[in-house]
């Protein structure tokens, strides 16, 4: 029996071990329960109902006057209340205020919770003006008529502002910041303002931080709905701007996020400058003159927005085009991709002075100019080197690419269709590679002007009513491989899809392509997409890819690389061929390398060989921090149950000898006894 309780005890000790490693309701988790318990069933209480309290004089709380503070503000008022905590703040409620004051509300110096809600302010200099008024919420309240600004904030934290109107004021800002940080600003309605939400500080080495401003409506802002300087971690999304002449105008902003915003009948959609990690995305700008405009920033990316009708009165000095759709200006590493930029009466794109940017999978249609690279923008020089034009579609321009100053660029896998002239190489432009290209049913294919030598073309479709003029020394082949040419007259007697003959190509530099594509150009490889099913991160490894097709591809091969693929890529002895001769367009992969991989699919036929988008897919990551944690739960476990185990039989052992020293004791005691009463 005691044997049996030893094993008992023990198996309980470790069993409890076990328990509390693997227990899902740890400590960190029972206080975040009972907190999110205790919030639910102490919502924040509601401020004594009234009507609404007409003010003949000013409200001031300064919190550190006795006097003055929120404790005998709600002690003395009806129309405020609470204790100022998160659950019970201080409410100032259902007052309204029209005086010619220099204020409506002041704050300052304050630190607790309050609210000021469903207030109607008019006619002051300020509606509400805090200075160091902390952990502050102003909802449902309606401005009007303030001669400085509708709320002016000065060194707060914390501050919400939410579901508020301001109307046909008379202020500079309708909401002014200063100095602030961690504020959001969201479901409000701006109409009839010169400006909207200023945010600013005075010096740039202290940067104000994390600014939302989310789902608001502007509408006839005069001036700018929203300007911001000298601020890092901004969120603009879900906005619209109407009839206002400048909607976002802001400089050196770190890591801003601009997206789903609407944007119609504007002037200036969005101007930065001196900004760093800028993404913005999915916006529908409609009806501008400048869409989107960035200025000496670095890191940004501008995807999947719609850019069209543009009106044509843009009067912008640093740029000599009218109307564009996006300017991309001294920003380097700018990526640029899937957007549509249309009806634009300028020029859908310019850039300049932004070497290493990436232009792909966007449609240019019905602009005057769909992309113009080396933009004058004077006094600044305006080349371009080093960009990156591909997968694009251009049709319906009146001129659809226009290379001034650009240096080393590569362009590739476009679609030029129905526009006078496709691609203009003016003004000095050299050491360019254009390849992949389809040229089709436009009246010039493309000009190359006196100044622009030492560009490379080759592996390109040409059908247009003029396919080229030349006018300088440029080569149009490499190695064997030249371009396809619809009015070529030669012929192919050997049938090795080479004519036989060499293309004359018109003007004054008497160019030649002398292996011109034969066979009507139906072996030449058409650009092509490919999409992944991969999780992010993929621990298994296991996952579908899926391309469409390129046009006279014989089979497809799929590779891998460790390193970024460039889609300018002329060899494939960097990348690791994964599977290769596959003629359905998906594939399922297994990938068992624990890693961060770069994934591409190659099209080839007998001409060569033709580079899907590539994709980054990370393996097995999750995996390995989940069999690290469980090793060190193991261990742990481990480690536990051998302490546990020597502590308990150190301690019954302890216990089996006492008690058995014991009885030994009582044996002895209970057999003197008896020889006791046997001598008596």
């Amino acid at each position: 029996m005691t044997k049996i309780i030893r094993i008992l005890i023990l198996s309980l000790f470790f069993l409890s071990s076990i328990f509390l490693i693997f227990n899902p309701y740890t400590s960190s988790q029972r206080t975040k329960y009972h907190i999110i318990e205790n919030q639910v069933e102490n919502q924040v209480k509601k401020p004594r109902t009234s009507a609404e309290w007409i003010l003949t004089s000013p409200i001031q709380i300064i919190d550190t006057d006795p006097n003055h503070n929120w404790t005998k503000t709600a002690t003395d008022n009806d129309w405020c209340s609470g204790s100022g905590t998160y659950n019970d703040p201080f409410v100032i409620n259902n007052v309204s205020i029209n005086t010619n004051s220099e204020y409506s509300i002041a704050i300052s110096s304050s630190d607790v919770f309050f609210k000021i809600i469903n207030c109607n302010l008019s006619n002051s200099e300020y509606g509400i003006r805090l200075n160091k008024a902390n952990n502050g919420t102003i909802e449902d309240c309606y401005f009007t008529n303030h001669s400085q600004s509708d709320i002016d904030s000065s060194n707060t934290e914390r501050l919400k502002i939410l579901k508020n109107n301001f109307t046909s004021s008379r202020s500079s800002e309708s909401i002014y910041l200063y100095n602030c940080n961690h504020t959001i600003i969201e479901e409000n309605s701006f109409s009839h303002n010169s400006k909207g939400i200023s945010q600013w500080i005075n010096n740039p080495s202290t940067r104000s931080i994390n600014l939302t401003i989310r789902a608001n409506s502007f509408l006839n802002i005069s001036d700018e709905a929203i300007r911001c300087e000298f601020i890092d971690n901004v969120l603009i999304e879900d906005n619209e701007f109407r009839e206002c002449l400048d909607s976002f105008n802001s400089e050196s902003i770190k890591n801003l996020v601009f997206q789903r915003n609407t944007l119609k009948n504007i002037f200036y959609a969005f101007r930065l400058s001196d900004g760093e990690n800028i993404n913005i995305s999915q916006n529908i700008i409609i009806n501008h003159s400048l869409g989107i405009a960035v200025f000496n920033t670095i890191l940004t990316s501008i995807y999947s927005n719609t850019i069209k009708e543009s009106e044509g009165n843009l009067n912008y000095p640093e740029v000599d085009f009218d109307s564009a759709g996006i300017v991309c200006f001294q920003s380097p590493e700018c990526d640029i991709y899937n957007n549509i930029i249309k009806d634009n009466l300028g020029a859908g794109l310019g850039i300049s002075n932004s070497n290493n940017s990436a232009i792909y999978d966007n449609t240019f249609s019905n602009n005057s100019v769909g992309i113009i690279s080396g933009v004058q923008m004077s006094p600044n020089p305006n080349n371009s080197t080093y960009l990156k034009i591909h997968s694009n579609e251009f049709i319906k321009n009146d001129n659809s690419l226009e290379l001034l100053e650009t240096y080393n660029s590569y362009i590739l896998n476009n679609d030029f269709s129905y526009s006078q002239e496709a691609i203009l190489i003016h003004t000095s432009s050299v050491n360019n590679t254009l390849f992949n290209n389809t040229l089709v049913h436009n009246l010039l294919g493309i000009d190359v002007d006196s100044t622009s030598t030492n560009n490379l073309f080759y592996s390109n479709y040409f059908d247009n009513t003029l396919n080229a003029i030349c006018n300088s020394e440029n080569n149009w082949y490499y190695g064997m491989n030249g371009n396809y040419w619809g009015d070529y007259d030669g012929e192919d007697a050997d049938d090795d899809g080479i004519g036989d003959t060499p293309y004359i190509i018109s003007g004054s530099a008497f160019s030649e392509d002398k292996y011109p594509i034969w066979d009507d150009g139906l072996n030449i490889l058409t650009p092509f997409n490919l999409t992944s099913y991969a999780d992010t991160p993929d621990n298994d490894g296991i996952f579908w890819i899926l391309w469409t097709r390129s046009e006279n591809a014989n089979n497809y091969s799929i590779y891998y690389s460790k390193e970024k693929i460039s889609p300018t890529l002329e060899s494939l002895s960097q990348l690791t061929l994964f599977k290769s001769n596959l003629t359905e367009l998906m594939y399922l992969m297994n990938f068992g390398k624990n890693g961060t991989y770069y994934i591409v699919v190659v099209a080839f036929n007998e001409y060569g060989f033709m580079l899907s988008n590539s994709f980054k897919v990370q393996i097995g990551e999750d995996k390995v921090i989940k069999e690290d944690n469980f090793t060190n739960n193991l261990l742990i476990i481990f480690i536990i149950s051998i302490i546990g185990g020597i502590s308990a039989t150190i301690i019954f052992q302890y216990w089996f000898y006492r008690k058995k020293h014991g009885e030994r004791k009582k044996t002895r005691r209970k057999k003197h006894g008896e020889r006791s009463v046997t001598l008596s």
